[in-house]
């Protein structure tokens, strides 16, 4: 079944998803779990626990090894560009690379040949929604990392995703850019998985938390239940966030 393409987010399901660069490693060992459409989950884990892996598998950009991914019930096929998913890199430098922010905002609607006026709409759309219009015309290399950070966000947002996928989004920004994104997480429509060690982000910001460590998830619940539970975020290199403390 198809996505409803007037929808803003939608359900995206795992199942039994295997991978792993050594066997002896897994990045995924029988993953299982849905984000129900519209939900915002944080992905909590140590280090090296493969959240980015995961968000690659999710994408398309990493095959699976065995498993399926649903999204909407539409099964997906790896090694395919997947317009729905959207993610947003941990380093805003490695998604803006043109000379002003408002052309790499552009860049992927331009590159699938969308026609110029709806390339014009939708990224004024996407600079508004981010706040970030004022940049649109300065190079994103003299930017601050909070106007990277929301400029990297609207160029993933141009694509109408369905589902976004958040890679440490908080991370080397100061506290007022900080606050701005949490705002922008607390409003944004679609489906949101963001994986972070900024576990005071997810409590504030997240409807759920997944755990994940080798190669499955170890927890699912409510942000306070699970950000509370000390002896289980420190046998995963973890802390209780300072609120909950």
């Amino acid at each position: 079944m198809n996505c409803d393409l007037t929808s803003v987010a939608a359900q995206i399901r795992v199942e039994q998803l295997q991978f792993g660069y050594r066997a002896t490693q897994p990045i995924a060992h029988h993953l299982t779990f849905t984000l129900q459409s519209g939900e915002t989950v944080g992905l909590v884990g140590p280090n090296g626990a493969g959240k980015t892996s995961l968000f690659l598998l999710l994408t398309g950009l990493l095959t699976p090894q065995a498993g399926k991914i649903y999204l909407s019930d539409r099964p997906l096929k790896s090694g395919q560009f997947i317009p729905e998913i959207g993610l947003v890199f941990q380093n805003p430098d490695d998604q803006l690379f043109c000379a002003s922010v408002w052309d790499d905002v552009a860049f992927g609607a331009e590159n699938l040949g969308w026609p110029p006026g709806q390339v014009q709409t939708a990224v004024q759309q996407a600079l508004n929604t981010t706040g970030v219009v004022h940049l649109a015309q300065r190079s994103p290399h003299q930017l601050s990392g909070g106007e990277k950070t929301m400029a990297a966000i609207a160029s993933v947002l141009v694509m109408n995703p369905l589902v976004m996928l958040y890679d440490e989004p908080s991370a080397h920004l100061d506290l007022a850019a900080r606050r701005r994104l949490i705002n922008f997480l607390q409003t944004t429509p679609q489906t949101n998985l963001i994986a972070s060690h900024d576990l005071a982000l997810i409590l504030e910001v997240c409807d759920r938390v997944l755990l994940l460590d080798q190669g499955q998830i170890l927890a699912d619940g409510p942000p306070k239940t699970i950000l509370a539970d000390e002896s289980l975020l420190t046998a995963h290199h973890l802390e209780v966030p300072g609120q909950l403390r």
